[in-house]
């Protein structure tokens, strides 16, 4: 057996003859990688773009059907799913891609009534406020830890808000 350290194309044998070619140790030592070893463009699969991914369950296409009838009702694993797909559509994606295609895909056919849609916007608004609230607490508090004074958190937002104005008008974390 060849010793590892030589390069795979050390020793090349062509195709209509027995007699292997040497290469040349000189040139084999100024030999990039790539030239070393030229890759072949038959092993590297095409990208080829995908249809559009569809908002409704009624504009999803054969392949897109398939993805969601595997996972969904077979609850196939995704190795198993890109194999499939793979095989029905003849193009190679990558390993996440249909994860990602499904995941979009099941966002875009939710169906959400107008009270749900005033309820999400309402919930919205209240948790936002929350968050507002807690989050000049915790600066008082934070302020207060560093050895500062204790300051009411709605004191810290006025002042924070004239001394953005006052620098430039840049809330830097607002």
């Amino acid at each position: 057996m060849e010793a590892e350290h030589e390069s795979p194309s050390a020793n090349f044998t062509p195709i209509n003859s027995d007699t292997p070619i040497k290469a040349d140790p000189e040139e084999a030592e100024n030999a990039t990688p790539s030239k070393a070893v030229p890759k072949s463009s038959s092993t590297t699969p095409k990208k080829t773009k995908l249809p559009p991914i569809p908002t409704s369950f009624e504009a999803a296409t054969i392949s897109d059907k398939l993805i969601l009838r595997l996972r969904d009702e077979e609850q196939r694993g995704w190795d198993e799913i890109n194999k499939q797909w793979m095989a029905l559509m003849g193009i190679t994606v990558g390993k996440t891609t249909l994860r990602m295609r499904y995941t979009t895909m099941k966002s875009n056919f939710v169906e959400m009534d107008g009270e749900d849609e005033v309820r999400m916007l309402r919930a919205k608004k209240e948790v936002e406020d929350k968050f507002e609230g807690d989050k000049w607490r915790l600066i008082a508090d934070a302020v207060e830890s560093a050895g500062g004074k204790k300051y009411p958190a709605g004191a810290l937002q006025k002042r924070f808000k004239e001394v953005s104005k006052r620098d430039g008008g840049e809330e830097n974390g607002a």
